[in-house]
């Protein structure tokens, strides 16, 4: 979101409510005028108005547990569990600071990327993000350069020759 001044933030969000959020907004802004109620311009009052009428009570432990499970599992750390995390994290209200949301992350990442990324210091997401990301790319450098060695002719003979059958005489 683009930064807006603290006595505009009502507004700017009541521009960008859509569809049933938009209409439920302009009506409750009707009902406070015929009540002679100020209209709501203070952003902490609007949101706990949002929140009241949107979210299910027990959407910040939905959200929570949905944060507390994120795992890379599959999904590659560039985009899919970098993304999900990210998401995760900004929609609920953390309470924790840059460096303990740093050790989720990295606690989440699959086993192999999370050992090399532990070896070096990361005190925020973007580092450790940075890390893995590095890591993940040397890991498919390194397995498609193994396919494709594994692949060639004269590996694949070499393969089939037994160990002991293998002349060691230095050339001269």
């Amino acid at each position: 979101m683009a930064y807006v001044v603290e006595e505009k933030h009502v507004k700017f969000i009541a521009y960008k409510l859509k569809r049933e959020a938009a209409t439920w907004w302009d009506q409750l802004q009707i009902i406070r005028r015929r009540q002679d109620k100020p209209p709501v311009m203070i952003w902490r009052h609007m949101k706990q108005l949002l929140r009241g009428r949107f979210l299910s009570l027990n959407c910040q432990q939905i959200l929570y547990n949905q944060f507390e499970h994120c795992k890379q599992g599959i999904r590659t750390v560039a985009a899919a569990y970098t993304e999900e995390f990210y998401r995760l994290s900004s929609r609920r209200d953390l309470s924790i600071t840059e460096e303990q949301q740093a050790a989720k992350y990295i606690n989440s990442l699959k086993y192999p990327i999370r050992e090399r990324v532990i070896r070096h210091d990361a005190f925020s997401v973007d580092e450790a993000h940075n890390k893995a990301m590095k890591i993940e790319r040397l890991q498919k450098r390194v397995s498609s350069f193994k396919s494709v060695t594994e692949k060639h002719p004269a590996v694949q003979e070499l393969s089939r020759v037994p160990h002991r059958a293998i002349d060691l005489q230095p050339i001269r």
